[in-house]
C-alpha cells in the first residue's frame, strides 16, 4: 500500500517543489537473453542537486548523461556472487520533472546471490526513499531503501 501511494505521488508530481524524496529502480532479468535491464526514474530537480549540475536549464541536453551515469555508478552497485557488475548505458529520456535512464547487463547466465547497494540522494535528502523493484522470472519483489537500509540481498 505504501509503495502504491509513494509511486502515485512520484509519478503524479506536477511541480518542481515537492516534499516526497523518491527514486525508483526497476531490475528486469531476462533469462532467455541472459540480460538484465536496470531502469531509474528520478526527479530532475533532485538529480540536479545531487550531481551539482544545472539540469533544470535543459534536462533534455544529452551532455548531462555522462555526469548522471557517473553519479549513478557511484551510488548504485549491483553484485552477483560478490562480483560487481558493470552497468552499460542503454538509454535516457528526461523532461523538467522526471529523468529516466536505463542500463543493460549482459552475459548473465544466472541471477543469484545478488546484492544491491543504493545510496542515491541519501546524502542530500534526510527523508529520501529508494524503491527497488525486481522482476525475475515469475517473481516480482520490491524493497524500500533509506539511510538505515542501503543494501539488500536476494
Amino acid at each position: 500500500m505504501l509503495y502504491q501511494l509513494l509511486l502515485a505521488l512520484y509519478l503524479g508530481s506536477a511541480t518542481f517543489a515537492h516534499d516526497v524524496r523518491l527514486s525508483l529502480c526497476t531490475i528486469e532479468f531476462e533469462a532467455a537473453d541472459a540480460t538484465a535491464l536496470i531502469s531509474f526514474r528520478l526527479f530532475t530537480d533532485d538529480l540536479a542537486l545531487a550531481t551539482a549540475l544545472p539540469l533544470l536549464n535543459d534536462p533534455t541536453d544529452r551532455r548531462y548523461d555522462d555526469e548522471v551515469i557517473r553519479y549513478l555508478n557511484q551510488h548504485f552497485k549491483l553484485s552477483i556472487k560478490g562480483e560487481k557488475q558493470e552497468l552499460f548505458y542503454f538509454a535516457a529520456e528526461s523532461n523538467e520533472e522526471v529523468f529516466e535512464i536505463s542500463f543493460l547487463l549482459t552475459d548473465m547466465e544466472r541471477f543469484e546471490e545478488v546484492e544491491v547497494q543504493n545510496t542515491i540522494m541519501l546524502e542530500q535528502f534526510e527523508k529520501q526513499k529508494n524503491i527497488v523493484r525486481l522482476n525475475y522470472e515469475a517473481s516480482k519483489q520490491q524493497y524500500i531503501m533509506d539511510v538505515s537500509n542501503t543494501k539488500i540481498t536476494f
